[in-house]
């Protein structure tokens, strides 16, 4: 999917004004939010590390925990999972968004996303909002023969909030390449957590 989406985008910005983000951006924008999204969550993952241990609610790794499977474990997670998914999800989705809505095709211009929302006393983009809600679906596993839908609602929830703060830095950076680094960090954290907490109570 990341393959498609990249050749896509690649194709439409050589032939059109239309920008992704595929430089650096304003890097002190950039770093600031890779630093506010590296510590907050390391807070995040001691706390939910704890909550596991003393619950004993830890929920398991689907394989043997060997030296292959978990370092194609994390590579896949710090190398695959994040950038895929902020290529689709902000990258390619809030620029075609944001051209559909403000007709303005650059993030980090300072039109970009400029159809806001007041959302917990900030101002939110509807491109923003719009991409982190599919972000949360996108979270759920539908079949249509039958049709079920099978999701975590608190993790469709935290992927619709963090979705918003990838988005914020890449509307305000200009950069993908930010988030994608923030998505690979949470990714990591959160499969470092699970190790730990397998370690543990293993």
């Amino acid at each position: 999917q990341g393959l498609i989406i990249l050749v896509l985008m690649v194709v439409i910005s050589r032939f059109s004004d239309i920008r992704f983000g595929f430089g650096w951006g304003d890097r002190q924008v950039g770093w600031f939010y890779v630093r506010v999204i590296a510590l907050v969550y390391l807070g995040f993952i001691v706390v939910s590390t704890l909550i596991i241990l003393l619950t004993r609610s830890y929920p398991g790794f689907p394989y043997p925990l060997t030296t292959r499977n978990l370092l194609g474990h994390f590579g896949f997670q710090a190398l695959l999972t994040g950038p895929v998914e902020e290529l689709i999800f902000r990258a390619f989705a809030m620029t075609m968004l944001g051209l559909m809505i403000s007709g303005v095709v650059v993030p980090g211009d300072s039109g970009f996303g400029r159809v806001t929302l007041k959302i917990f006393g900030g101002q939110i983009s509807v491109v923003n909002l719009i991409a982190a809600v599919i972000f949360g679906l996108a979270h759920v596993r539908f079949t249509l023969f039958p049709f079920s839908a099978e999701y975590v609602l608190g993790q469709v929830i935290f992927s619709v909030f963090i979705g918003l703060f990838y988005g914020v830095c890449y509307e305000r950076s200009g950069s993908m390449i930010y988030p994608m680094i923030m998505h690979s960090i949470v990714n990591v954290g959160t499969t470092g957590a699970t190790l730990i907490a397998s370690l543990i109570l293993g």
